[in-house]
Formats: C-alpha cells, sequence, structure tokens
C-alpha cells in the first residue's frame, strides 16, 4: 500500500499536465503498475482490496482523474 506522501510527492515531482495524467499516475503507484486502466474503470474497488489496500476515497479520487 503506498503512503500518502509518497503519492502527494510524486504528483509534485512529475508535475501532470492534466486531471487525467495525475489519474493516471496515482495507478500506477497504487497498482505498483500491475492494474491496467480498464480493469480499474470496469472494477474500481480492485484497487481497495488485496493485494492494493488503497482507500476508498483515494481510489475513487483516481477514478475521477482516470475518467
Amino acid at each position: 500500500m503506498a503512503s500518502v506522501n509518497a503519492l502527494i510527492d510524486k504528483l509534485l515531482e512529475s508535475s501532470p499536465a492534466s486531471v487525467s495524467a495525475a489519474g493516471a499516475q496515482l495507478l500506477e503507484v497504487l497498482s505498483g503498475n500491475r492494474l491496467q486502466r480498464d480493469d480499474f474503470i470496469s472494477d474500481p474497488l480492485e484497487l481497495v482490496g488485496p493485494p492494493y489496500f488503497a482507500s476508498r476515497f483515494v481510489a475513487q479520487v483516481t477514478l475521477r482523474g482516470e475518467r
């Protein structure tokens, strides 16, 4: 599970150009680049459960960015 500090640091380091780019970066960090965008959009709760264990709030923010 990624820490909130690591997520914020990642976003600040790369300065995504758009909300969708930020959503993609969040998904990459939260899933360790294992969960594909289409799979996440079809079942956002997959990020909440094992093996990722992201909070529902962070998963919802990521989903809003990906759409």
